[in-house]
């Protein structure tokens, strides 16, 4: 079990990141941090101690008032702690996570092509994969959707929905099940070929689960499911690097934390203490903190 959600931030992160991020440390009784990476100072190499030190200081001054500016209270009333790192966006926001023992780390997309991400990378994408804990990615798409209304408010018959890929593993529907029952929401699994879905996988999806069967590919199918059902959250299990079909997934992953309406939560291959603490039981749901 981790002791915080942590919240990637920068200076062009949607505010809706930080809302989601505040709601899920409140309904998961966690704290919250808030952490913001600044790259090192250049042209350092021949400065003398002095002006390293005080260049270093600057920065570190300036990514804290990125977060105080950002930041504030949660839904809770607390204030979220706050945490400057510095070097390489990816690593500086994995250091803080290792640091805080994150059970949630939340990041925004910026929606960037699947060319752009071909060739340059994608940081929330690189996070989905390599994080030690489940990743939240709030795509572009999802921040600006109902942008009046509350990510936070609660709607009645809300759910957690589990894509479910011929490539799934058990441990991605362990997960997305015990989130649905922590969150307090209704799990929708989403096969995209049942037939070709493992008896161990539909094994895990609790009796109280509703299952839809897609179509076509499972990225759009996700999105359509994702309106229907009030869904909070699409959950779904990193790619498989070692895969022959491990392009196309990526690339199917890739368009879905662009464009999903909705934040996606992804189960890293390599995610410690991957199954979040509930109490779900193989014979169906008991709410958090049951007996």
């Amino acid at each position: 079990m981790g002791s915080a959600v942590v919240c990637g931030i920068d200076e062009k992160t949607h505010p809706r990141v930080r809302e989601v991020a505040v709601d899920l440390a409140d309904r998961l009784a966690l704290p919250l941090v808030l952490t913001h990476v600044v790259p090192e100072p250049q042209a350092l190499a021949f400065a003398g101690r002095g002006e390293r030190d005080g260049a270093h200081h600057r920065s570190l001054l300036r990514g804290q008032e990125v977060l105080r500016r950002i930041g504030g209270p949660g839904g809770s009333g607390r204030e979220p702690g706050i945490r400057v790192a510095r070097g390489g966006a990816l690593q500086g926001v994995l250091d803080t996570v290792e640091y805080e023992d994150a059970e949630l780390l939340v990041v925004g997309s910026r929606g960037r092509g699947p060319l752009f991400s071909a060739l340059f990378g994608s940081v929330s994408r690189a996070l989905a994969r390599r994080a030690p804990c489940p990743v939240v990615v709030v795509p572009l798409a999802a921040a600006k959707e109902d942008a009046h209304d509350s990510w936070a408010a609660d709607k009645p018959g809300a759910t957690v929905l589990c894509g479910v890929s011929a490539l799934e593993r058990a441990r991605s529907v362990r997960f997305a099940a015990q989130l649905a029952d922590r969150l307090g929401h209704r799990l929708v699994a989403v096969l995209e070929d049942r037939e070709a879905t493992s008896r161990e996988v539909v094994a895990e999806l609790p009796p109280t689960a509703k299952v839809v069967e897609c179509a076509g590919p499972l990225g759009p199918c996700l999105e359509t499911v994702a309106r229907a059902e009030q869904a909070r959250l699409i959950a779904v299990g990193a790619p498989h690097s070692r895969s022959p079909r491990s392009l196309l997934v990526r690339w199917s992953q890739g368009g879905l934390l662009r464009h999903a309406p909705v934040p996606v939560v992804v189960l890293p291959d390599e995610a410690k203490g991957a199954l979040l603490p509930g109490n779900l039981t193989r014979d169906g749901f008991s709410r958090l903190g049951a007996a």
